[in-house]
């Protein structure tokens, strides 16, 4: 996934590869979250990277404001 922000003269752009959310999950404390949450969670973001795999390009999120600025996440 890309992030994108645009404010003004500034970009910012910023690679969001999918297996970052794997890596997220597993780094959440044992007393946070059980371990069968923590398993299921990691089961649907394995499902959710490899269904959005054939959406390439698509467009999850755009956010404008009224200052101008831009934010814009796409798969």
């Amino acid at each position: 996934m890309k992030l994108a922000i645009h404010y003004g003269k500034h970009r910012i752009n910023l690679p969001l590869p999918l297996f970052m959310l794997k890596v997220a999950i597993r780094l959440i404390p044992d007393n946070k979250i059980q371990k069968q949450q923590k398993y299921y969670l990691l089961k649907i973001s394995k499902t959710f990277a490899k269904n959005l795999k054939g959406y390439k390009g698509m467009s999850l999120v755009e956010i404008e404001a009224a200052q101008g600025a831009r934010i814009t996440i796409t798969v």
